[in-house]
């Protein structure tokens, strides 16, 4: 009967330590998930752009998901095959859902990104030709002692 005490009192130690560990395992894990669900609405809210994350989603008591899509504002919507719609922050989702998320949105966030910056890149490079060539015209403008006259 003394055997089996000391096995019993190990196991309960055991189960004492890991119990420890989960509560701090869970507290990390609540507290690193809303870090990144904060500073991921801090890069998207600016993008202005959604994303589809259906597949975070397999099925649901509701039925089967046709569509997920993940807002600028840090909203997921899901549409289910039956009509139903339902909305919910991201911060409300599991851990598991939420690296299932950014596991499709990260390459979507970089690609959207990627182009407003090729996009805004062209737009600032056209800019500062014509800036460039606009100031020829004033500079002819203001050299000529006499305006040019406009015609009617």
């Amino acid at each position: 009967m003394q055997f089996k005490e000391s096995e019993i009192d190990s196991s309960l130690k055991t189960l004492q330590e890991e119990s420890r560990q989960l509560v701090e395992l869970a507290e990390m894990e609540k507290t690193y998930a809303s870090e990144v669900v904060n500073q991921l609405k801090q890069i998207i809210g600016p993008l202005g752009a959604t994303y589809h994350v259906q597949t975070a989603w397999k099925t649901n008591a509701d039925g089967l998901v046709s569509d997920a899509v993940l807002t600028a504002e840090g909203m997921i919507c899901v549409t289910y095959n039956n009509g139903a719609v339902h909305s919910k922050p991201l911060e409300s989702t599991s851990s598991e859902t939420l690296l299932k998320i950014l596991a499709e949105v990260i390459p979507e966030v970089k690609r959207v990104m990627m182009e407003k910056r090729q996009n805004m890149g062209l737009r600032a490079s056209l800019l500062e030709r014509i800036a460039r060539e606009i100031a020829k015209v004033a500079e002819l403008s203001t050299d000529q002692e006499h305006p040019v006259p406009v015609h009617k």
